[in-house]
């Protein structure tokens, strides 16, 4: 019976074989071996540090592109936008009233707006103005030439007459001391309106004073784009025209302001605005005091008047918008304009163009 080991005894160990001196692989050997065994290529060498290396630096490529993107596409953005505000500026600097705000118009120079109309009016005693309004229209604008003279009558400076003088082709001429309404097609250049008035400063004005006096006046309706219209609008343009030969200037261009609820109102909105107002009324009293023994407003069908003699005739009745655009300029805003000419001997011609808005011209 073979005897057990005791948990004392000593387990022999294996020995090793001998170890073959060529069979272990030099320093070198193996060196050169892991380097051959290396492909940077190869998938084999996902998380090598020459991997990593190599990713790193293609992040931060890539981190730059991107910056570079989107400094590019900023600036874009930018460059975009500052010229839809530029052109947005341009586009309602009058309508917003911007001018005010930066002190400038974009659509008009300090240069050209020298003109002023306040002291443009009819010679007068002080005591109200007494004047005769020459119907030269075509029939179908009748009924608005008899509502609006009947709105201005109720003026208190005012003491108006009217008379017809229809069908003659100087129907658009000027005629000493009188305002003179006519209309006709001139087409759809740019203006819907205007008031053409002759004038003259006085040479017995007191010293210091800037007085400019009517010698005549003519509102003209241009049918090209009033033909048609709403009864308002029409309305409100002859209103607005005839409103200019008293002497009243614009109370507000601006077609974006509240309506203030005047014909010498710029506004869309026509019912409100067809006829004058009490600070229209007001205006006239500042300029010709009220009119003492106030007569009825009367209707004559025919007056003698008489044709003013200049060497120059200002106004030429032609199809051509552009007839009226003569002399200087000396105001201009996004929807008026006004031309000043100078005749000598004192005499000038003053052009004032109430121009369509945008979406009416064609």
């Amino acid at each position: 019976m073979q005897q057990q080991q005791s948990r004392g005894d000593r387990i022999p160990t294996p020995s090793a074989p001998p170890l073959d001196e060529e069979s272990i692989p030099s320093a070198a050997a193996s060196s050169h071996t892991t380097f051959e065994e290396i492909d940077i290529n190869s998938d084999d060498t996902i998380g090598s540090p020459i991997e990593t290396s190599n990713s790193k630096a293609d992040i931060v490529t890539a981190k730059a592109d991107r910056g570079r993107r989107c400094r590019t596409t900023a600036a874009y953005i930018i460059i975009i936008v500052s010229a839809v505000l530029a052109f947005l500026a341009y586009r309602f600097w009058d309508d917003l009233g911007l001018e005010k705000v930066f002190g400038g118009n974009s659509s008009s120079s300090s240069s050209i707006d020298t003109w002023s109309g306040e002291e443009l009016e009819w010679e007068s005693d002080g005591q109200g103005l007494e004047l005769t309004i020459v119907n030269s229209l075509t029939d179908d604008w009748d009924p608005y030439f008899t509502e609006t003279l009947a709105d201005w009558a109720a003026a208190p400076a005012l003491s108006l007459t009217t008379m017809e003088r229809k069908g003659r082709e100087d129907s658009c001429d000027h005629r000493d001391g009188v305002i003179r309404v006519c209309n006709g097609e001139y087409g759809k250049g740019d203006w819907k309106g205007l008031n053409v008035a002759k004038y003259y400063t006085p040479y017995y004005a007191p010293e210091g004073t800037d007085k400019k006096y009517f010698i005549s006046s003519v509102a003209i309706l241009n049918d090209s784009y009033l033909s048609g219209k709403s009864h308002a609008e029409r309305l409100n343009a002859i209103c607005h025209e005839v409103g200019h030969g008293y002497g009243l200037q614009h109370r507000d261009e601006n077609f974006l302001n509240a309506d203030i609820g005047t014909c010498m109102d710029y506004t869309k909105n026509f019912e409100s605005s067809s006829k004058p107002d009490d600070i229209d009324f007001q205006n006239l009293v500042n300029l010709y005091g009220v009119f003492g023994a106030r007569r009825n407003f009367t209707k004559q069908h025919e007056i003698p008047i008489h044709t003013l003699q200049f060497d120059d005739n200002v106004l030429n009745r032609g199809q051509n918008n552009t007839d009226f655009k003569r002399g200087r300029i000396v105001h201009k805003s996004r929807y008026s304009e006004v031309y000043e000419r100078d005749l000598g001997d004192g005499l000038k011609v003053v052009t004032r163009l109430l121009l369509a808005t945008d979406d009416e011209r064609v």
